[in-house]
């Protein structure tokens, strides 16, 4: 994992955590030194395991006064994954959606998932629906305020997302 953080005199550290049921667990920490700018950044890296699934995580600032641009996570091994481009052709519309249902449009009703779920912006569950049989195009009906959410499910081992917006 990956870290990209600026700290103009004082360096910063923090923790990242697997927040499941209201119990954080530690899975890394780091710390740097000060990067001489508020925009000078720097590259830290560190290794870890996550378990297999869909999971909330929590950044943790140990030590004040650092910025952070960006984390990245890159999949080393395993059976599950989260893939840059969908294993599954579907099509999110109206995007943004209105007042109503928010369609998914399956090119393959075999890779209809069993159940689709909505996050907030900031990972926060609004709510998972069950589909039932393998129907080509999917209504999720809604009664979500503007914003901005993710869908998550999963197909064949691959956890797939995809961002859309309430007006």
């Amino acid at each position: 994992m990956d870290f990209r953080v600026a700290s103009e005199s004082l360096g910063g550290g923090m923790r990242l955590q697997l927040f499941e049921g209201g119990t954080p667990t530690d899975l890394t920490s780091v710390s740097f030194n000060a990067t001489g700018e508020w925009q000078s950044w720097t590259t830290v890296s560190e290794e870890l395991e996550l378990p297999a699934g869909l999971h909330r995580i929590r950044l943790l600032a140990d030590a004040a006064l650092f910025n952070i641009n960006w984390l990245n996570f890159t999949f080393v091994s395993g059976t599950n994954s989260v893939e840059e481009s969908s294993p599954v052709a579907f099509k999110v519309f109206p995007n943004p959606v209105g007042t109503g249902e928010l369609h998914l449009s399956f090119a393959d009703p075999s890779q209809v998932p069993s159940e689709v779920t909505v996050y907030n912006a900031i990972g926060a569950l609004q709510f998972t629906t069950k589909i039932e049989g393998s129907p080509s195009t999917v209504a999720l009906s809604h009664q979500l305020p503007r914003g901005q959410y993710f869908l998550v499910f999963e197909v064949d081992g691959h956890y797939v997302s995809r961002f859309f917006a309430v007006q």
